[in-house]
């Protein structure tokens, strides 16, 4: 670096103490991969490559240009990061766009800026503020700070078909003479403001009124987030360990959460317990807590916790559809993204229902998404902002229990009836008529099965089946029960009077007089 270039950085003479040639201020919706197999850059962060190419090529480091997503990290408290950043940078650049216009914290990245300006004589206050236009918005849409300052397109009007084409479209350069001549553009301007502010400064700025740019800063952004963080007060959100393929998913979900004053559980800051008993006492006392589950499903299942059958990503499904069983207005918010982001190129796109249903059934009351991370995030927070909550669960002891009815294929309707009585009483029945593979049980508080044209033999092996020690172990107070039902025979007589048969705790027969009230009667005493 020359004696003039060090001057020249050297001497600032901002209210915010600047040491920064350009903050970029834009929406996260504009730097989103397009979808599908095909590799490509977000909108904002391939211009800030090439922007910063061509600055350097002009003789300034890159380290001139400041862009959030490129600069903050997991463990950065962001408000102050980008507080002290805005108050330090000579210029600020906004990304114009519909998104833009319509995120209240990119609206509040340009007031902090120019009240900056406010504070500054007029020549050295002006052409501070450059806009770089993605789309067309109308004038009247824009803050006030961005009407009428330099801006340079990258669209173009079609007169003959009535709409703009964007010179950068899907992850790519559709356009590729004037986007690179508007790049250019772009660049030769702000190094010329940049120079005409740098030069002859000979006084750094007041110490003091940079601290008072920074508070400022602060607050002001702080402000998007309070009106959240109040609707938020006291809420609890369970937001599902995802498998290692959707961590920093993960780690950036929860960090939007907290910043916006929900109580994300289970802890993000914690794994989960190797124990299978442990990792599910955790689990249930968390959805237990929350007013909806959010799960983030890769191709990963996660690990198995030790003495259980299912990965941590599908557990937790379970015990969240429960929950859904147990309480009235409990939701699953589910993401299954098409492409998993940093995932080598596939070819095709992953179908969401089709990922949720190799994890499990799909609820009625689901909501799943399959669009980027950065629009699910959007997506969850717009949801919780619109949804009256549903009551936690006070305790675990008060839940109503819910009963896994099966059957062999022959007594699916032997196995229809009981779930419908068992509803009708108050239970609730997770029905599974077919499942042979007992799949789902291990989310349930008692297993029930069906015993009508099977044969005896085939119905002591399925209760041998259900009687895991897994299951056992999370349900302590859980019982099988043998549903014996029509037709009659004297394996089925001798079952009920001895209350017994192979690896059942208990007989009852079914569909018959006065059969369900005494199941009711004992199932209604909670699960442990």
């Amino acid at each position: 670096m020359s004696a003039r270039q060090a001057s020249d950085n050297d001497n600032h003479e901002l209210p915010g103490g600047g040491k920064r040639g350009v903050f970029i201020s834009y929406s996260s919706s504009d730097d989103e991969p397009p979808p599908g197999p095909r590799k490509g850059e977000g909108f904002v962060s391939h211009l800030y490559a090439q922007l910063a190419w061509e600055l350097q090529n002009l003789g300034l480091p890159k380290e001139e240009l400041w862009l959030a997503s490129k600069h903050l990290t997991s463990s950065d408290q962001y408000i102050e990061v980008l507080a002290e950043e805005i108050a330090k940078s000579d210029i600020l650049l906004a990304i114009l766009s519909n998104g833009y216009v319509n995120s209240p914290w990119c609206r509040e990245e340009v007031s902090v800026f120019a009240r900056r300006l406010e504070a500054m004589p007029d020549h050295k206050g002006q052409r501070r503020i450059f806009r770089v236009d993605k789309q067309e918005v109308a004038e009247n849409e824009l803050p006030t700070a961005l009407r009428h300052v330099n801006s340079v397109r990258f669209y173009e009007k079609d007169p003959e078909r009535g709409y703009t084409r964007e010179f950068y479209r899907r992850g790519q350069i559709v356009r590729k003479k004037p986007y690179e001549d508007a790049i250019l553009q772009l660049a030769h301007q702000i190094h010329t403001r940049l120079r005409e502010l740098r030069q002859g400064r000979i006084r750094p700025a007041d110490p003091r009124k940079a601290e008072e740019t920074r508070e400022f800063a602060r607050l002001a952004l702080a402000r998007p987030q309070a009106g959240m963080a109040r609707s938020a007060e006291g809420r609890a959100v369970f937001l599902a360990k995802p498998a290692f393929d959707l961590m920093e998913s993960y780690s950036r979900l929860a960090h939007e959460l907290s910043v916006r004053g929900f109580k994300v559980v289970p802890d993000p800051e914690k794994d989960l317990p190797r124990l299978g008993a442990e990792a599910l006492e955790i689990v249930r006392k968390a959805l237990a807590e929350a007013e909806l589950s959010i799960h983030l499903l890769g191709e990963g299942r996660g690990f198995q916790p030790d003495g259980l059958e299912l990965g941590i990503a599908p557990l937790q499904l379970a015990e969240a559809a429960a929950e859904a069983g147990r309480r009235p207005g409990f939701h699953r918010l589910i993401w299954a993204p098409k492409i998993i982001p940093g995932a080598e190129e596939s070819g095709a796109e992953r179908d969401p229902l089709e990922i949720l249903t190799r994890y499990g059934p799909a609820l009625a009351s689901d909501e799943v998404d399959g669009d980027t991370a950065t629009r699910f995030n959007d997506f969850v927070v717009q949801r919780l902002a619109a949804r009256k909550p549903a009551a936690p669960t006070a305790a675990l002891s008060s839940r109503a229990p819910l009963v896994y009815v099966t059957a062999a294929p022959a007594d699916q309707a032997l196995a229809l009836a009981v779930a419908k009585q068992l509803t009708e009483s108050g239970i609730k029945a997770l029905l599974v008529p077919s499942d042979t593979g007992f799949a789902l049980a291990g989310r349930a508080d008692h297993l029930a099965f069906c015993w009508g044209a099977a044969n005896e033999e085939a119905v002591a092996e399925a209760l041998d089946r259900l009687d895991t020690p897994q299951w056992r172990a999370a349900r302590p107070g859980g019982k099988i029960w043998l549903l014996a039902g029509p037709p009659e025979s004297e394996s089925k007589k001798l079952a009920c009077e001895l209350d017994s048969f192979g690896t059942a705790d208990a007989v009852v027969t079914a569909p018959g007089p006065g059969w369900h009230e005494a199941l009711v009667r004992r199932l209604l005493v909670p699960a442990s």
